[in-house]
Protein backbone atom coordinates (compact mmCIF):
# COMPACT_ATOMS: atom_id res chain seq x y z
CA UNK A 1 0.00 0.00 0.00
CA UNK A 2 1.38 3.42 -0.96
CA UNK A 3 1.57 5.64 2.11
CA UNK A 4 3.72 8.50 0.85
CA UNK A 5 4.30 10.35 -2.39
CA UNK A 6 7.49 12.40 -2.46
CA UNK A 7 7.54 15.18 -5.03
CA UNK A 8 10.25 17.34 -6.47
CA UNK A 9 9.34 21.05 -6.59
CA UNK A 10 10.33 22.95 -9.73
CA UNK A 11 9.18 21.29 -12.92
CA UNK A 12 7.06 18.70 -11.12
CA UNK A 13 4.53 20.43 -8.88
CA UNK A 14 5.23 24.10 -9.60
CA UNK A 15 7.24 26.14 -12.14
CA UNK A 16 6.16 24.42 -15.37
CA UNK A 17 9.29 23.73 -17.40
CA UNK A 18 11.61 24.26 -14.41
CA UNK A 19 12.66 27.74 -15.49
CA UNK A 20 13.37 29.40 -12.13
CA UNK A 21 16.61 27.48 -11.39
CA UNK A 22 17.65 27.62 -15.05
CA UNK A 23 17.36 31.39 -15.05
CA UNK A 24 19.26 31.64 -11.77
CA UNK A 25 22.13 29.51 -13.12
CA UNK A 26 22.29 31.52 -16.35
CA UNK A 27 22.35 34.83 -14.50
CA UNK A 28 25.06 33.57 -12.14
CA UNK A 29 27.33 32.50 -15.00
CA UNK A 30 26.63 35.69 -16.96
CA UNK A 31 27.68 37.72 -13.92
CA UNK A 32 31.13 36.14 -14.31
CA UNK A 33 31.30 36.92 -18.01
CA UNK A 34 30.51 33.44 -19.31
CA UNK A 35 27.01 33.17 -20.84
CA UNK A 36 25.64 29.61 -20.88
CA UNK A 37 22.95 28.06 -23.02
CA UNK A 38 19.64 26.56 -21.95
CA UNK A 39 20.78 23.10 -23.02
CA UNK A 40 24.05 23.35 -21.09
CA UNK A 41 22.21 24.52 -17.99
CA UNK A 42 19.57 21.80 -18.07
CA UNK A 43 21.91 18.85 -18.59
CA UNK A 44 22.92 18.42 -14.89
CA UNK A 45 19.52 19.56 -13.56
CA UNK A 46 18.51 17.90 -10.30
CA UNK A 47 22.04 17.58 -8.95
CA UNK A 48 23.20 19.39 -5.84
CA UNK A 49 23.64 23.01 -6.87
CA UNK A 50 27.40 23.14 -6.34
CA UNK A 51 27.78 19.84 -8.21
CA UNK A 52 25.60 21.29 -10.97
CA UNK A 53 27.88 24.32 -11.27
CA UNK A 54 30.99 22.14 -11.07
CA UNK A 55 29.65 19.91 -13.86
CA UNK A 56 28.90 22.91 -16.06
CA UNK A 57 32.37 24.37 -15.51
CA UNK A 58 33.82 21.08 -16.75
CA UNK A 59 31.82 21.13 -19.99
CA UNK A 60 34.24 21.63 -22.86
CA UNK A 61 32.77 24.84 -24.27
CA UNK A 62 32.16 26.45 -20.88
CA UNK A 63 35.60 25.43 -19.58
CA UNK A 64 37.20 27.00 -22.65
CA UNK A 65 35.11 30.16 -22.37
CA UNK A 66 35.91 30.48 -18.68
CA UNK A 67 39.65 30.17 -19.33
CA UNK A 68 39.49 32.72 -22.16
CA UNK A 69 37.56 35.16 -19.97
CA UNK A 70 39.48 34.73 -16.72
CA UNK A 71 42.90 33.71 -18.01
CA UNK A 72 42.94 30.42 -16.12
CA UNK A 73 40.98 27.17 -15.82
CA UNK A 74 38.02 27.17 -13.46
CA UNK A 75 38.73 25.86 -9.97
CA UNK A 76 36.83 25.26 -6.75
CA UNK A 77 36.98 28.94 -5.86
CA UNK A 78 35.08 29.61 -9.07
CA UNK A 79 32.44 27.05 -8.16
CA UNK A 80 31.92 28.97 -4.93
CA UNK A 81 31.92 32.32 -6.72
CA UNK A 82 29.20 31.21 -9.16
CA UNK A 83 27.23 29.62 -6.31
CA UNK A 84 27.43 32.86 -4.33
CA UNK A 85 25.62 34.57 -7.21
CA UNK A 86 23.21 31.68 -7.79
CA UNK A 87 21.91 31.01 -4.27
CA UNK A 88 20.25 34.35 -3.49
CA UNK A 89 18.68 34.47 -6.94
CA UNK A 90 17.07 31.05 -6.53
CA UNK A 91 15.95 31.55 -2.93
CA UNK A 92 14.40 34.94 -3.82
CA UNK A 93 12.34 33.01 -6.42
CA UNK A 94 11.40 30.29 -3.89
CA UNK A 95 10.17 32.90 -1.42
CA UNK A 96 7.61 33.75 -4.10
CA UNK A 97 6.89 30.22 -5.33
CA UNK A 98 6.27 28.43 -2.01
CA UNK A 99 3.67 30.87 -0.58
CA UNK A 100 1.92 31.08 -3.95
CA UNK A 101 1.71 27.27 -4.12
CA UNK A 102 0.25 27.19 -0.60
CA UNK A 103 -2.42 29.72 -1.52
CA UNK A 104 -3.36 27.51 -4.47
CA UNK A 105 -3.71 24.48 -2.22
CA UNK A 106 -0.30 22.81 -2.42
CA UNK A 107 1.33 22.58 0.99
CA UNK A 108 3.48 19.45 1.55
CA UNK A 109 3.20 17.57 4.87
CA UNK A 110 6.98 17.57 5.05
CA UNK A 111 9.81 19.03 3.01
CA UNK A 112 13.55 18.83 3.18
CA UNK A 113 16.61 20.24 1.45
CA UNK A 114 20.11 18.77 1.08
CA UNK A 115 21.57 20.92 3.87
CA UNK A 116 19.52 18.88 6.36
CA UNK A 117 21.20 15.63 5.28
CA UNK A 118 24.78 16.80 5.39
CA UNK A 119 24.69 18.15 1.85
CA UNK A 120 23.99 14.68 0.41
CA UNK A 121 21.25 15.59 -2.06
CA UNK A 122 20.05 13.86 -5.22
CA UNK A 123 20.84 11.32 -6.54
CA UNK A 124 21.77 10.12 -3.03
CA UNK A 125 18.72 8.67 -1.23
CA UNK A 126 18.97 10.40 2.12
CA UNK A 127 16.31 13.09 1.62
CA UNK A 128 13.84 10.33 0.75
CA UNK A 129 14.82 8.41 3.88
CA UNK A 130 14.20 11.53 5.99
CA UNK A 131 10.78 11.88 4.37
CA UNK A 132 9.93 8.27 5.21
CA UNK A 133 11.11 8.73 8.79
CA UNK A 134 9.15 11.96 9.30
CA UNK A 135 5.99 10.52 7.74
CA UNK A 136 6.39 7.20 9.62
CA UNK A 137 6.34 5.07 6.48
CA UNK A 138 7.51 1.56 7.47
CA UNK A 139 8.97 0.40 4.15
CA UNK A 140 10.45 1.83 0.97
CA UNK A 141 7.92 -0.35 -0.86
CA UNK A 142 5.18 1.94 0.47
CA UNK A 143 6.55 5.13 -1.12
CA UNK A 144 6.68 6.75 -4.54
CA UNK A 145 9.17 9.38 -5.66
CA UNK A 146 7.93 11.64 -8.47
CA UNK A 147 10.27 13.98 -10.32
CA UNK A 148 11.16 15.67 -13.57
CA UNK A 149 14.93 15.18 -13.78
CA UNK A 150 17.33 12.26 -14.20
CA UNK A 151 18.64 12.94 -10.68
CA UNK A 152 15.12 12.59 -9.29
CA UNK A 153 14.76 9.20 -10.92
CA UNK A 154 18.13 7.99 -9.70
CA UNK A 155 17.36 9.23 -6.20
CA UNK A 156 14.22 7.11 -6.14
CA UNK A 157 16.04 4.07 -7.52
CA UNK A 158 18.86 4.47 -4.99
CA UNK A 159 16.33 4.69 -2.15
CA UNK A 160 14.49 1.57 -3.32
CA UNK A 161 11.13 3.33 -3.69
CA UNK A 162 8.94 3.42 -6.80
CA UNK A 163 10.56 5.98 -9.08
CA UNK A 164 8.28 7.93 -11.42
CA UNK A 165 9.10 10.50 -14.10
CA UNK A 166 6.63 13.16 -15.26
CA UNK A 167 7.01 14.44 -18.81
CA UNK A 168 4.87 17.58 -19.11
CA UNK A 169 6.50 20.56 -17.42
CA UNK A 170 9.71 18.63 -16.85
CA UNK A 171 13.25 19.89 -17.05
CA UNK A 172 13.97 16.93 -19.33
CA UNK A 173 11.35 18.18 -21.81
CA UNK A 174 12.55 21.75 -21.27
CA UNK A 175 9.54 23.60 -22.69
CA UNK A 176 7.22 26.23 -21.28
CA UNK A 177 3.51 25.41 -21.31
CA UNK A 178 2.99 27.80 -24.21
CA UNK A 179 5.82 26.20 -26.20
CA UNK A 180 4.55 22.70 -25.45
CA UNK A 181 0.98 23.46 -26.46
CA UNK A 182 2.18 25.10 -29.68
CA UNK A 183 3.87 21.90 -30.91
CA UNK A 184 2.24 19.95 -33.69
CA UNK A 185 0.92 16.53 -32.56
CA UNK A 186 3.76 14.72 -34.32
CA UNK A 187 6.50 16.92 -32.86
CA UNK A 188 4.89 16.68 -29.43
CA UNK A 189 4.85 12.88 -29.59
CA UNK A 190 8.52 12.80 -30.59
CA UNK A 191 9.49 15.18 -27.77
CA UNK A 192 7.56 13.15 -25.21
CA UNK A 193 9.05 9.89 -26.49
CA UNK A 194 12.57 11.26 -26.09
CA UNK A 195 11.80 12.45 -22.58
CA UNK A 196 10.34 9.06 -21.66
CA UNK A 197 13.44 7.30 -23.00
CA UNK A 198 15.61 9.56 -20.84
CA UNK A 199 13.61 8.67 -17.73
CA UNK A 200 13.57 4.96 -18.58
CA UNK A 201 17.32 4.92 -19.17
CA UNK A 202 17.79 6.51 -15.73
CA UNK A 203 15.81 3.62 -14.20
CA UNK A 204 12.26 4.96 -13.87
CA UNK A 205 9.74 2.28 -12.97
CA UNK A 206 6.96 4.34 -14.53
CA UNK A 207 6.70 7.44 -16.71
CA UNK A 208 3.58 9.63 -16.72
CA UNK A 209 2.57 12.22 -19.24
CA UNK A 210 1.27 14.50 -16.47
CA UNK A 211 0.38 14.40 -12.78
CA UNK A 212 -3.31 13.75 -13.46
CA UNK A 213 -2.29 10.14 -14.17
CA UNK A 214 -0.66 9.67 -10.76
CA UNK A 215 -3.74 8.64 -8.70
CA UNK A 216 -4.49 5.79 -11.11
CA UNK A 217 -0.85 4.67 -10.98
CA UNK A 218 -0.94 4.62 -7.17
CA UNK A 219 -4.14 2.52 -7.25
CA UNK A 220 -2.45 0.14 -9.68
CA UNK A 221 0.66 -0.25 -7.51
CA UNK A 222 -1.63 -1.00 -4.57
Amino acid sequence: MIQAVIFDWAGTTVDYGCFAPVQAFQEAFAHHGVPVTLEETRKPMGMLKRDHIRTMLRMERIARAWEETHGRPAGEEDVEAVYAQFEPKLFSMMHIVAPTAARLGYAPDFWISPDRVGGRGRPDPYMIFENLKALEVPSVKNAVKVGDTVSDIREGVNAGVWSVGVIEGSSVLGLSQTEYEALTPEVRRDACRRAEETFRTAGAHFVLNDLSQLPELIRMIG
